[in-house]
């Protein structure tokens, strides 16, 4: 799948979002990265074979107080390989994981668990 495709369908999966909450979420950059890094695995405490989908990183929407000022943006990484290659290049799967993992980032952006967001499918 061409990383043009791909953006499409990222951008796709955003716009599932219920306006209600894009509106908090106007500070956060959502990328797209081929693999994740080495060190990012190693950071977080994965071994190197682990296959990691997306990544959220920023403070949680609720864990911000009244004077929060950022001084970044917060950042969703969704990674493209490892999608393409867990749903053997097959685009309705592909687009059904891609929604999964924006949802599931964008419920860390929120303030969910790991634990929650799997309970809720995500």
């Amino acid at each position: 799948m061409t990383e043009e495709r791909f953006l499409e369908l990222v951008d796709e999966a955003l716009s599932e979002i219920p306006e209600q909450f894009v509106s908090y979420m106007e500070n956060v950059e959502v990328t797209v990265e081929q693999y994740p890094s080495l060190e990012l695995l190693r950071d977080m405490g994965l071994p190197s074979t682990h296959t990691l989908y997306g990544i959220y990183r920023g403070v949680p929407f609720k864990k911000r107080g009244k004077s929060w000022s950022p001084l970044f943006p917060d950042q969703i990484i969704i990674f493209q390989k490892p999608i393409e290659y867990a749903c053997g290049g097959h685009e309705g799967r592909i687009r059904e994981q891609i929604r999964k993992t924006v949802l599931h980032e964008v419920g860390h952006f929120f303030g969910f668990s790991e634990r929650k967001l799997r309970e809720l499918g995500y």
